[in-house]
């Protein structure tokens, strides 16, 4: 417990337990998903690192578990702000940073080169004078890497479906 210059207590939440409360908000989310939670202390600081493969986006992942933060970093003044959370009726801080998420995408090869088929078939596609594939001002590379992270597998989402989604 700390008590803040105010007079107001706060129940300090250690970056272990963030990972415990983090688990079990993924396993309430997501409860056919393998998820791995690991927490990191280092000096002068400590965070969460959420990884899986296939499944939800990070978006919808980022979503469930981005309040589990008690400090946000701003890039317009190079400054760190720490804040407290109203959570299960009393005011706490958790320690670290929001949690940073990654996917793993399986056979990613083949996904990419089956978004970029569709993008072409789907889409005004031009070349370049130095042979880049471009929708708009988008190259057709970078536009397939989006659509197959993108992909939500976890709905069932179908490639079409997400570059309708993503795309359009």
């Amino acid at each position: 417990m700390s008590v803040r210059l105010d007079g107001t207590v706060v129940q300090d939440i250690p970056i272990t337990e963030c990972a415990k409360i983090i688990r079990k908000e993924l396993k309430k989310a997501f409860p056919d998903m393998a998820f791995s939670v690991r927490s990191h202390s280092y000096s002068m600081g400590c965070h969460v690192s959420v990884h899986w493969e296939d499944g939800p986006t990070c978006e919808s992942v980022d979503q469930k578990i981005s309040w589990i933060s008690g400090r946000t970093f701003d890039g317009m003044d190079d400054s760190t702000h720490y804040h407290d959370t109203e959570w299960n009726g009393r005011k706490v801080h958790f320690a670290g940073s929001s949690p940073s998420t990654s996917r793993t995408v399986t056979k990613y090869k083949e996904k990419r080169a089956l978004a970029e088929g569709l993008l072409e078939s789907m889409c005004v596609v031009e070349t370049t004078p130095h042979g880049y594939k471009m929708f708009g001002n988008q190259y057709l590379s970078n536009l397939a890497d989006r659509v197959v992270y993108q992909q939500d597998y976890v709905k069932g989402e179908s490639m079409t479906e997400t570059i309708e989604r993503v795309v359009f």
